[in-house]
């Protein structure tokens, strides 16, 4: 059997690309579509040589946010928050409401192994369109970390986060529901890959107490609240966000380096998943107390 091959602009130019012996195609696998046509995956290699950046681009990815902060040496020259509400909101609405309604409404009373092939076909349309938009979202959100990277000149460092998943499920079954839809690893495999592709480097560190560590001295900090931490070496109050990325980015320059003190303001854009609302000046350092106010607080928040 033969099909005509279509090839789009975008397809185009990775066929240039391997006629200059630029990048090697790989496997290759072929898809029918509903309609009767046909799709072809390729699976592409290209040799790169990573690039020699100087500043350090730390990236804590949490359930419901991406903070970043860029370090150039010891200082915080850009941070930036990306919300993933978007993506929490996706995943109650078609795990916790849509597929489970209709499951509810199509399964109720039957043996899930003498199902209708109708049935089956409604729940897998339902997961492949909440698949698809969320990974749509995790792309979108790749991509510009690595565009942050290429603009500032930046290695990308990131948490070691393999087997999170085992280490976090343990609390209780709402809880546990919730964290196994958060997708840590996929996002942190999206940005290397497409990091790599441009010679972007990228590397992991150890993610212990990188969010309870003061990126200014070094000591333990208390909770104020669940995402305030105080410092009560240097008397400073951090965003426990900021602090972790500061944190992972100051691991991979060298032993014993911390950030600069005081830290001066830095712009900032707080961005969704889809959009960029607003931007303005920010600082890791919310506040800074007196070491006799410091006396007085205690441990307000425990985990």
């Amino acid at each position: 059997m033969v099909l005509p091959l279509v090839v789009s602009g975008y397809e185009a130019k990775f066929l240039e690309a391997r006629s200059r012996g630029k990048i090697v195609f790989g496997e290759a696998c072929l898809r029918r579509l509903g309609d009767g046509s046909y799709e072809l995956h390729i699976a592409i290699k290209k040799g790169v040589e990573e690039k020699n950046f100087e500043r350090r681009l730390g990236v804590d990815v949490n359930e419901r946010n991406v903070t970043l902060s860029v370090l150039d040496g010891s200082k915080v020259i850009y941070a930036e928050r990306i919300s993933l509400d978007n993506i929490v909101r996706l995943d109650y609405t078609y795990k916790m409401v849509w597929i489970r309604r209709l499951q509810k409404k199509l399964y109720s009373g039957e043996d899930p192994k003498y199902l209708s092939r109708w049935k089956i076909k409604i729940i897998q349309r339902y997961a492949s369109r909440w698949r698809r938009r969320k990974e749509h979202l995790l792309h979108v959100i790749a991509k510009r970390i690595v565009a942050l990277a290429t603009t500032f000149q930046a290695r990308i460092v990131l948490e070691d986060l393999r087997d999170i998943k085992s280490r976090i499920l343990n609390k209780g079954r709402k809880l546990n529901r919730r964290l196994s839809l958060a997708d840590f690893r996929k996002l942190q495999f999206l940005i290397e890959y497409k990091a790599k592709w441009i010679s972007v480097p990228v590397s992991y560190i150890d993610p212990r107490r990188t969010s309870r560590l003061c990126p200014i001295c070094g000591s333990p900090m208390t909770g104020l609240s669940r995402r305030e931490l105080i410092c009560k070496r240097c008397g400073v109050v951090f965003d426990r966000d900021f602090a972790a990325s500061i944190n992972i980015a100051l691991r991979d320059v060298a032993c014993g380096v911390r950030a600069e003190t005081p830290m001066s303001w830095v712009p900032r854009r707080s961005v969704s998943a889809d959009g960029c609302p607003w931007e303005g000046m920010t600082c890791a350092m919310k506040r800074r107390y007196s070491s006799s106010n410091i006396t007085k607080l205690g441990n307000t928040y425990t985990e």
